[in-house]
């Protein structure tokens, strides 16, 4: 569960940030997994996301040499590469259910806190208290008019991701309340069980955590979500708190 340069497994990602490790909830999900999944590897810490030829995204994985893409693919191939299967304990319907979960959180649930921290309160999300770095992002608090055009410049690409995925075409209220009932029913689901599918994780357990931590740990106290999730979802910041504690035990050196 740690970054060694021994590894075979090279993850190319975004710079670690202040409070969690990466604002990329696919960059957290895979850690998230090769460290529950025992799988040892190493981190470069890039930029620009155009260092991926390919595809154009973050992250990416160098296996062997090996440039491979798209956080759930890069999952399936280490799973066959090394032998290891964090669903192997699921029934068929279990399996079913954790790809549905997965679905809504990846594609759906992601875009309606993303909608709030790039699109509604930019100016609250990109801080230098946030940020642990944020003149890489070309950010400074020294410069409020390249800062304000960086934000303007996010803001519009966002609206355009999510104005033909289709959530950006609702009103931000109507926006918000989806993504919050999207993590209700994760949290009815959970019930009392330590991970979603009993006492052992797996992998939508990674990917749950992977969007959480995005909310349950900033410390964006105005952000729709997390008031929701603290208030009435308590056993989500459990189960929060659990996985960092399973996968994570170097989480404050990392993120301090």
């Amino acid at each position: 569960m740690s970054e060694t340069k021994e590894a075979n497994v090279k993850l190319v990602t975004i710079t670690r940030f202040k409070f969690i490790p990466s604002v990329s909830p696919f960059s957290i999900a895979l850690e998230t997994f090769m460290r529950v999944a025992n799988i040892q590897y190493e981190v470069e810490f890039v930029k620009e996301y155009t260092v991926n030829k390919e595809t154009g995204q973050l992250p990416f994985v160098i296996v062997n040499g090996v440039q491979v893409n798209d956080s759930r693919k890069i999952m399936s191939h280490l799973s066959e590469l090394f032998d290891v299967d964090l669903d192997s304990g699921l029934s068929p319907v279990e399996k079913v259910i954790s790809h549905a979960f997965q679905r809504m959180l990846n594609e759906f649930t992601r875009w309606t806190y993303g909608y709030w921290r790039y699109v509604d309160q930019p100016e609250v999300f990109f801080t230098a208290g946030i940020m642990d770095t944020p003149e890489l992002y070309g950010i400074s608090p020294d410069d409020p008019e390249k800062m304000s055009k960086m934000i303007d410049a996010g803001r519009k690409k966002i609206l355009e991701i999510t104005d033909c995925q289709g959530v950006g075409r609702k009103p931000k209220e109507e926006i918000y309340k989806i993504g919050m009932d999207d993590l209700k029913g994760l949290s009815v689901y959970l019930g009392e069980k330590p991970f979603m599918f009993g006492d052992k994780a797996s992998i939508v357990d990674c990917v749950l955590f992977s969007h959480l931590c995005q909310i349950v740990y900033l410390p964006l106290p105005t952000m729709p979500h997390k008031i929701m999730v603290e208030n009435e979802c308590k056993n989500l910041v459990a189960f929060c708190d659990r996985m960092k504690a399973l996968a994570w035990p170097d989480w404050d050196k990392l993120t301090n």
